[in-house]
């Protein structure tokens, strides 16, 4: 009977909770605590669960330590992952509630500052090199299509011929590399001709404009490498855009004679790059200020800059020592053949300045002509623009640091060089003919100009928009300019039908472009 009552019991209570289960109803049952992690803010709420939230989500990703910077853990781990860099955070300041101690949590504020950094391309292997590869060869062949006769209709372009391959042709590799040219070494024009004694004459002039399309090109692939990653990307994209799409630039477009101007703005470039990492790095500084100190006198214009940037910018001292050893050495040189020979080379005829001349001059052909084709303001328009880019140059330094004053500084000793001693004509006054003419001695300062128009919008609020809305102006304002004209002169060709016909030790006088200028060449 014990068993059989056991039974019935069991089954009543099976019974029961099939009918409790039957008839239940799924409720939320409320639960709440005043240390609840409801925000990652310790100055807020500076409870356990709260620093213990933060804790997981910041510690991963940076840390301090025994010296007290920043360093990036999982944050650093992820770029290489993503094959981003993420250059190492700055001590910063430090925020009211961080902590110093060890194993204490690092603020919100904290962490803003030591991870806010613009993301960047590294610059070394696999993606570091695609994306400047890439940006090279985009900005190769845009250039390539603002004057597609510089490769389909090759010509040598005045010096390139006339001085530069006939030297080569006359003299030697060697003995021509050792003589200035117009009061200083141009060293470039000497290399690409020297080399050029090895190839059949008729691809001479294509052998030399792909170098010159090369070298333009080249600036795009530096400003997309990591050594600018102090850059946004909008700024960059900005500033590209305005480079390949720049107005005026007929004459210098893109020949060997006329590369060393864009090889100082590469010599600029290396001075204001953030530090190399390595030795490659530093070997390709080195031997891009070599080739542009021994290529024109600006390297006269880069010791000043980089006296700067000992003054103010502390890290990586021994580079930019190094560099300014080098720069002091080769500007030594060139100072040397400047007084050696400039009073034999330099042209004799008067300058014609007068105050008037150099309003419209720095206005109309430097502000103006850094966007209009064919700017031709009065003297109090001019005076008014001059105003305008100085304040705009004083802005950008303060706010933007020794680089700004860098390119400003360099903008301003370009312009007085140019204007102090210019190479416009062998008998006539020399300014007056800046207002129709001489590009070439305008397309640094008014490249420098837009340089410091782009870096004064990339630090202010809303930048992202701002620097959209400014390559969108270049490129409406620009693009009625881009295809320039063809490169005038005779048909190569024909020439070179010419040079074949003469016999083995004969002179021959071959007509190049522009008209009217030719070069001797004795037939090999």
């Amino acid at each position: 009977m014990r068993r059989w009552g056991m039974a019935a019991a069991a089954a009543m209570m099976a019974l029961g909770l099939g009918l409790g289960l039957g008839l239940a109803e799924a409720r939320t049952v409320p639960w709440s605590a005043s240390g609840d992690p409801n925000i990652i803010d310790p100055r807020s709420q500076n409870v356990g669960t709260v620093t213990m939230v933060i804790q997981q989500i910041y510690d991963p990703l940076i840390h301090r330590n025994a010296d007290l910077p920043l360093l990036l853990t999982l944050l650093g781990a992820m770029g290489g992952v993503l094959g981003l860099r993420i250059p190492r955070p700055s001590r910063g300041r430090f925020c009211p509630a961080d902590g110093l101690g060890t194993g204490e949590t690092l603020s919100p504020c904290l962490a803003r500052s030591a991870v806010r950094t613009d993301l960047s391309f590294p610059s070394g292997p696999g993606m570091g090199i695609a994306v400047p590869a890439v940006g090279m060869a985009v900005a190769f062949l845009v250039l390539f299509f603002r004057r597609p006769d510089i490769l389909l209709d090759a010509k040598l372009w005045a010096e390139d011929g006339t001085i530069w391959y006939a030297a080569a042709n006359k003299e030697g590799w060697l003995s021509a590399m050792l003589s200035p040219q117009d009061g200083y070494f141009q060293t470039i024009s000497r290399i690409v001709f020297g080399m050029a004694q090895a190839i059949p004459f008729e691809s001479v002039p294509l052998f030399a404009n792909l170098i010159g399309l090369a070298i333009r090109a080249a600036l795009v692939g530096f400003i997309f490498s990591g050594r600018f990653g102090w850059m946004p990307w909008s700024a960059r994209f900005a500033l590209v855009a305005y480079y390949l799409l720049m107005p005026r630039i007929e004459e210098v477009h893109a020949n060997i004679t006329n590369a060393h101007w864009y090889l100082a703005m590469y010599a600029l470039m290396v001075v204001i790059a953030a530090p190399p990492r390595g030795r490659t790095g530093q070997l390709h500084d080195y031997a891009a200020m070599a080739v542009a100190g021994l290529s024109g006198p600006f390297i006269l214009l880069l010791v000043p800059c980089l006296a700067i940037r000992l003054l103010r910018d502390g890290k990586h001292r021994p580079h930019a020592i190094r560099l300014t050893v080098l720069a002091a050495i080769l500007a030594f040189i060139q100072l040397a053949a400047i007084l050696l020979t400039a009073g034999e080379t330099r042209a004799p005829a008067p300058l014609g300045a007068t105050a008037g001349l150099f309003i419209r001059i720095v206005g109309s052909r430097v502000v103006a002509g850094a966007i209009l084709p064919r700017p031709a303001p009065d003297i109090l328009s001019s005076a008014l623009l001059i105003a305008l880019a100085a304040g705009l140059g004083i802005a950008a330094i303060r706010a933007g640091g020794w680089r700004a004053a860098c390119i400003a500084l360099f903008a301003v000793l370009q312009i007085a060089a140019a204007l102090g001693s210019p190479m416009m004509s062998l008998d006539q006054p020399q300014w007056p003919l800046f207002l129709s003419g001489g590009d070439r001695y305008f397309v640094i300062p008014r490249l420098l100009l837009v340089s410091l128009a782009i870096y004064a919008s990339s630090i202010v609020p809303m930048k992202g928009r701002l620097l959209a809305a400014i390559a969108a102006i270049f490129v409406v304002a620009l693009l009625p300019s881009f295809r320039l004209r063809p490169v005038p002169g005779p048909a190569f060709a024909a020439e070179i039908d010419r040079y074949r016909q003469a016999a083995v030790g004969e002179t021959v006088v071959i007509n190049i472009a522009p008209p009217s200028w030719t070069m001797t060449l004795v037939r090999h």
